[in-house]
This record gives structure tokens, C-alpha cells and sequence, in this order.
């Protein structure tokens, strides 16, 4: 009883630990300190070689900042993620989710019955990409720092997303990146991710191990053999880096002149009016 609480314990402090570190880096790992401190009590128990992986903080992450969408009437929804960017609070999902809402009456909903309204701030149509900006900072979900992979990620990559797919509520699922394809009808390059996918699911978004954001969930794999059939094994998925960050901060902007980082776009942008 005494080595499972004192096991407990020290996973509590080295998650708060993780928990800490600048979100910027790609990398979680203990400090120096941390990792002498933990090596010690580890070893005065008896109990040695314990290697502790940064992926569960990932996991928490991830599954505390999903969020559903869906219209004021609740007729069908998508799901998405929640995301820090610049002082802004930004969702992130599949344009096909929000493309027959009001753009002003979006509605996010979080955990607890909580929900709020977002307006649509940035679409990317070719990769079916939306990005929404609540009108309140919601208090049931946490924000995930938005941290971007901007080059291709390997074929046999792990990836993690949390969504909610069908009838069911708050699910995770992990898969690994099996490939890449030309989509020429819709005229995009296209992620395949072995997992698990299904309706509801569109809009999901992919992390890797270290938290950032891989790509964005907008369909599953459909076979014809004497009929279409939905391989829910496989999942299609567009890259995150195809989302203009720089266009997205404008927009959130619009409503927020008041924000020196604000005031510096407006002043730069103007200055590049001139200049051109």
C-alpha cells in the first residue's frame, strides 16, 4: 500500500510538471532536477527502471479540449478542438460541418450542458477546413496551445484524436498515418489514417505524440463492391498546415482593434498597402 501511494504521488507531481512546461517546445521531458528527485524516492522504495511517457499528458489534453458543433436546433453536429492562438480562443473543424449554418450562429458545446456561439472566421474550401472564434471563453473545456506541424509527417506516425462519432459521446482513438493519396475530385492531397472513424467524427483533429496539431479529420474510406460500403477503419484527413494562420489572426481581430497585437497587424498591413 505504501510503494502504490507513493507511486501515485509522484505521478501527480511529475504530471503537474509536464503540465508546465512551455507549450512551444516539441519536446515534454522531466528536468534534470525532477528526474534526480523522482530516480531517488524511486530508489530508496526499491523500486527501479520506472519510465514515464509524456503521451498520457497528450491524451488529457486532447480529450479536455474536444468540442462538438452543431446549430442552434442541435439537427446534426461535428466535432472539433479548442485552441489557444496569439490570446485568441479559436475552434478548429471540418468546413462540410458548418457549411449550412448561419456563419454568426455557430454553437459549441463543451461538457456539463455548457455551450456557446462562434462565428465562422476562416474557411479553406479545397481542404475542407473551418476555424471558428467563440463569443465566450468556455469554462468546461481547456485550451490546447495551437502548435502546428508544418512539414509532412512519416507514413506509420501515431496520431490521436478525440471526437464524437455517431450517438456516442466524448471518445479517443489512436491510429497510425498508412499513406498518403491525390483526391482529384475534390482536388486535394489527402492524409489516410488507420482508425476509427464515423459520422460525427468530421472535424476531429489529429495530434502527434508531442501535441501538435497533424491534420483534420473530414471523411472515412468508402469501397464499392456490389455496393458502397464505409470502411470505418480507414480515415481521410487534410493537413493542418494548409490553414493561413496569418489570415486567421486577421480575422480574429476584427473584433478585438483593441489588442496591441492588433493595432501592430493593422499598422503593418497599411504600411504594406502603401509600400505596394
Amino acid at each position: 500500500m505504501f510503494f502504490k501511494k507513493l507511486f501515485n504521488t509522484v505521478i501527480l507531481i511529475l504530471s503537474v510538471t509536464l503540465l508546465s512546461c512551455n507549450s512551444n517546445q516539441p519536446n515534454l521531458t522531466v528536468g534534470d532536477y525532477n528526474a534526480e528527485a523522482v530516480k531517488e524516492v524511486f530508489s530508496e522504495s526499491g523500486i527501479e527502471n520506472i519510465t514515464i511517457s509524456p503521451q498520457s499528458i497528450i491524451d488529457r489534453r486532447v480529450r479536455n479540449a474536444a468540442v462538438k458543433i452543431t446549430n442552434r436546433n442541435r439537427t446534426g453536429h461535428g466535432s472539433g478542438s479548442y485552441f489557444s492562438y496569439r490570446g485568441f480562443h479559436l475552434v478548429i473543424t471540418a468546413y462540410h460541418v458548418v457549411d449550412e449554418i448561419d456563419p454568426d450562429k455557430i454553437v459549441i458545446i463543451g461538457r456539463d450542458n455548457e455551450s456557446v456561439e462562434a462565428k465562422l472566421i476562416y474557411s479553406n474550401r479545397q481542404y475542407d477546413i473551418a476555424v471558428l472564434q467563440p463569443r465566450a471563453i468556455m469554462t468546461s473545456r481547456t485550451a490546447i496551445p495551437l502548435n502546428i506541424l508544418q512539414e509532412e509527417p512519416e507514413v506509420n506516425s501515431t496520431l490521436i484524436y478525440t471526437g464524437f462519432p455517431s450517438g456516442h459521446d466524448l471518445l479517443t482513438f489512436q491510429g497510425n498515418i498508412a499513406g498518403f493519396d491525390m483526391i482529384d475530385a475534390r482536388n486535394r492531397k489527402a492524409m489516410l489514417v488507420h482508425t476509427y472513424g464515423w459520422f460525427g467524427s468530421s472535424g476531429s483533429c489529429l495530434f502527434n505524440q508531442w501535441g501538435r496539431l497533424v491534420g483534420i479529420l473530414w471523411g472515412v474510406d468508402v469501397e464499392v463492391f456490389a455496393v458502397p460500403q464505409a470502411q470505418e477503419d480507414i480515415i481521410y484527413a487534410s493537413a493542418a498546415s494548409e490553414i493561413d494562420l496569418d489570415a486567421v489572426l486577421e480575422a480574429a481581430c476584427h473584433s478585438r482593434r483593441d489588442r496591441p497585437l492588433c493595432q501592430r497587424l493593422e499598422r503593418e498591413n497599411i504600411r504594406e498597402r502603401f509600400d505596394n
